[in-house]
């Protein structure tokens, strides 16, 4: 497990671990980093959200879309509602559906 001064030295911010990776921001780009503070997606996001059911929100080129856990991107935009959220709604059983779309 990865040392939280450590973390701080290396991350502009670090959000909470979730699926045991966690968005971090480094340079004002965000990625992802595994417990032990190795980079596992690499910092290329304007904003990333926590992983839930192996797929994680991020946003990129102003269009938000979902990543795995090896960042690979499941290539459909999502829809933001209104505010410009972009929620969970759309994944069953781990699987991306066919529309994403805001916020509960």
């Amino acid at each position: 497990m990865i040392q939280k001064d450590r973390v701080m030295r290396i991350y502009d911010e670090v959000k909470e671990f979730s699926e045991g990776l966690a968005a971090a921001k480094k340079h004002g780009r965000w990625g992802y980093i595994n417990t032990n503070g190795t980079t596992v997606v690499p910092f290329v996001f304007d904003e990333a959200k926590p992983f839930k059911d192996g797929y994680a929100q991020v946003k990129r080129f102003g269009r938000w879309t979902a990543i795995n856990s090896m960042g690979v991107e499941l290539g459909k935009e999502m829809e933001t509602d209104e505010g410009g959220s972009c929620g969970m709604k759309g994944f069953e059983r781990g699987v991306p559906a066919g529309r994403f779309l805001g916020v509960d």
